[in-house]
């Protein structure tokens, strides 16, 4: 990452979504999950994401193994003090 953001929001804007045509080529709406991070000095643009909600629950799993795995590393190093 470029920027030093320190704040990430994810939430619901009821505004943003997707239209997909489905197999009877008839509109469907599918609801977006928006992704925000920004600084606390608002120095730097907020950075946003509108994700599926696939996407999101991938993200999701995936800040979730990585903290897994953070907590374990910093447990490891503070055994070894």
């Amino acid at each position: 990452m470029s920027a030093p953001y320190c704040q990430i929001e994810a939430f619901i804007n009821t505004d943003e979504f997707d239209r997909i045509p489905d197999e009877f080529e008839e509109w469907r709406y599918r609801q977006l999950v928006s992704v925000v991070m920004f600084d606390d000095t608002l120095e730097d643009s907020p950075a946003s994401s509108a994700l599926t909600p696939q996407q999101a629950r991938d993200l999701a799993f995936s800040l979730l193994v990585c903290a897994e795995h953070a907590e374990q590393r910093t447990n490891s190093w503070e055994a070894g003090r």
